[in-house]
């Protein structure tokens, strides 16, 4: 993700006519999704493009294996939830994203289930998964406030996010325990980092908490699970 420059922020709170629109935010639609789309697209990219490869292949464990697909169908529902929320509040760079986002990490999760030794067991994750987030999109679409529609799906899309963001944790006995961060995924890691960092700025910028608040927590794990790799250097 290349930060955007002062210009591209400048520009977005000018009109075509070069006034400036005393009613809207300090940045206009054009350069609010530069900070994000295209950090977020790096991120859907680089997760499933070296994975999806070594899914099939002896050298990566089953265990490992069953941990990215963790990660991706976890991703898969999120991005289809924030895809949503996007559409609600109108917002072309959050919809966007989010659907490079599902797509390629639901390439990730075929391309699992078509390797997976465990077929049976892994079509029952991802049946759960997708029925968990057919039934929030469900009850969404069931709701006529569009207000309340928006704060509901705000809040189950952070939950989601995070705890996608802070799965990672989950190995951090193994971590402490082994005194490697071998089992982490640096990848993966390091580039929330850097995409939450960009999307709190981005929420910032919107003034739209369920945007900003979850991604600066998000990207205040991804920087102590970066640590551990300092801490704990892999052997």
């Amino acid at each position: 993700m290349n930060m955007p420059s002062v210009n591209c922020l400048v520009e977005g709170a000018i009109h075509s006519n070069g006034d400036v629109k005393s009613g809207d935010p300090p940045y206009e639609h054009e350069s609010r999704g530069i900070q994000g789309t295209d950090s977020h697209l790096r991120i859907s990219l680089s997760n499933p493009a070296g994975s999806i490869w070594s899914v099939g292949m002896s050298k990566i464990h089953e265990e490992r294996r069953h941990s990215l697909m963790n990660d991706s169908s976890a991703f898969v529902s999120s991005s289809f939830l924030w895809f949503l929320y996007g559409t609600l509040i109108e917002d072309q760079a959050i919809t966007l994203v989010n659907i490079f986002g599902f797509l390629f990490f639901s390439s990730y999760v075929v391309a699992y289930v078509t390797f997976s030794t465990k077929k049976v067991t892994v079509m029952r994750h991802v049946l759960v998964v997708v029925v968990l987030t057919c039934c929030i999109f469900v009850y969404i679409r069931s709701l006529d406030d569009l207000a309340e529609a928006k704060r509901k799906l705000g809040i189950v899309a952070c939950g989601v996010s995070v705890s996608f963001f802070a799965a990672p944790l989950a190995n951090l006995a193994h971590v402490i325990k082994s005194k490697s961060s071998e089992s982490l995924p640096l990848p993966i890691i390091f580039m929330s980092m850097v995409v939450t960092f960009l999307w709190s700025t981005y929420g910032y910028i919107l003034q739209d908490k369920f945007v900003a608040y979850p991604n600066m927590l998000a990207f205040l794990l991804s920087t102590f699970q970066m640590s551990l790799f300092l801490i704990y250097p892999s052997r």
